[in-house]
């Protein structure tokens, strides 16, 4: 169990309201609820942010949004779709971030718009799941 200071409480003249901030942000980073609600490097959007207000806010509507911005690497021949060394590269893109920003770059046209198969940007299964979970709300 953690122990939270409690707010209000009197401290030693030497532990400042900086130093009570500082023990409760530590308290908070140690509870796993806590930590795992917020975005972290990976999945967090970042300027991109805005662009995923638009979507669904139901988990069905989100992962068809997503299906229909991404196209698996392992897929792509099924669709008809011969991936280039570069296309194929996408799949290597580790940041929500940075998927998004390709998403952007490919075509740019609000997240709900499906994507041709040509202008999807490539994935693997995690890329499918890191989307979602950036997006879905806790």
């Amino acid at each position: 169990m953690i122990a939270y200071p409690q707010k209000g409480a009197i401290f030693p003249a030497r532990i400042s309201q900086s130093g009570y901030n500082q023990a409760v942000m530590a308290a908070e980073s140690l509870n796993p609820q806590h930590f795992y609600a917020q975005q972290g490097q990976i999945s967090a959007p970042a300027e991109h942010a805005p662009s995923l207000a638009e979507l669904p806010p139901d988990i069905p509507g989100t992962i068809a949004c997503i299906q229909d911005l991404m196209l698996h690497l392992h897929w792509a021949g099924r669709y008809g779709v011969t991936l280039n060394r570069v296309r194929q590269e996408e799949a290597n893109l580790r940041t929500v971030r940075d998927r998004l920003a390709k998403i952007n770059a490919l075509d740019g046209p609000p997240l709900t718009e499906p994507l041709p198969l040509s202008k999807k940007t490539v994935g693997t299964c995690r890329d499918f799941s890191l989307l979602l979970s950036a997006i879905s709300p806790c």
